[in-house]
């Protein structure tokens, strides 16, 4: 962010924070692979490493937020999905851009064309929906989720997702 926001100084960011949990649930999922060594990607092998590269990504970009002060919106997932024209009416705003229905729509895009070997094409190319929200919930048993509030629960907590041990 830092230096993207010297080379343009009237550039404005959006940062989606995801719940970590979540995150990590989907991180397992995927088959991604280092293309030089064919090994699986450090941080989708395990639920900690999985965690603890979420923790690593929201922190890194929170911090350099502060290089783009007034320039960065953080806004989260869940918000976006369960009321998305409200979220998309803030970030057009955020970003000087007048509301247009048609963001609503983006899986009706004529021209859109997503890469068929990348994992979350069929995904991007759906309507928005809510149904990944809470599927953590289903795929990870309580140890799993445990193992990630271990490592990243105190970021889960300040970004104002409740542990699921405090329930």
């Amino acid at each position: 962010i830092g230096l993207l926001a010297r080379l343009f100084p009237r550039a404005r960011f959006v940062h989606i924070v995801r719940d970590g949990r979540a995150v990590a649930a989907s991180l397992l999922r995927q088959a991604w692979t280092d293309p030089a060594t064919g090994e699986p990607l450090a941080y989708c092998r395990d639920l900690a490493s999985a965690a603890n590269y979420w923790m690593e990504v929201v922190l890194r970009a929170r911090q350099q937020s502060n290089l783009a002060l007034g320039r960065v919106l953080e806004l989260r997932y869940e918000e976006l999905v369960r009321r998305p024209e409200a979220t998309m009416r803030r970030v057009l705003a955020f970003l000087g851009e007048p509301w247009d229905a048609a963001v609503l729509a983006h899986q009706r895009c004529a021209d859109l064309v997503l890469p068929p070997d990348e994992s979350s094409s069929a995904e991007a190319a759906q309507p928005v929906y809510s149904d990944a929200i809470e599927r953590w919930r289903a795929e990870l048993e309580p140890a799993q989720v445990a193992t990630v509030e271990g490592v990243a629960g105190g970021l889960l907590e300040a970004l104002g997702y409740p542990l699921a041990s405090h329930r």
